[in-house]
């Protein structure tokens, strides 16, 4: 097998994984948004009490600052543990420098907030993190 081929192989793999998560899961997602806005559910009667309740929307937006707030009530959102006596100092420097890239370079704080509404309302939230060297 060359590496064309390969190539071809893993990217099918990929595009299958990504298509079958979003038709398997894009139905509910869409359902559980709506229920988060409160719109309609397309079962009212005419005649009938139009009335929307809004419990999941009251309950996320009371849950949200508690979540948020076990990431970022303290100096270290973000901690790297040793592995070993040798690691301690680079663990330190570690934490200290994603912490400072987080909160000073980025509003880690907003991205936190994002990630965790995500994750509460359509079950889902996700954070992409990556090094740019440019």
């Amino acid at each position: 097998m060359d590496e064309l081929e390969l190539h071809s192989i893993v990217r099918g793999e990929i595009e299958s994984a990504v298509n079958y998560h979003d038709t398997e899961f894009a139905a509910k997602r869409m359902q559980q948004m709506d229920y988060y806005l409160g719109e309609k559910l397309g079962n009212e009667v005419d005649g009938r009490s139009q009335v929307i309740q809004t419990e999941v929307a009251d309950t996320i937006d009371m849950i949200l600052p508690q979540l948020i707030k076990i990431f970022v009530s303290s100096d270290e959102t973000v901690r790297f543990e040793p592995r070993g006596p040798e690691d301690v100092e680079a663990a330190k420097q570690a934490t200290e420098y994603v912490n400072f890239i987080l909160h000073n370079d980025n509003d880690g704080f907003r991205i936190i907030h994002d990630f965790a509404k995500d994750a509460l309302i359509v079950g889902q939230g996700v954070l992409k993190i990556y090094f740019d060297e440019s």
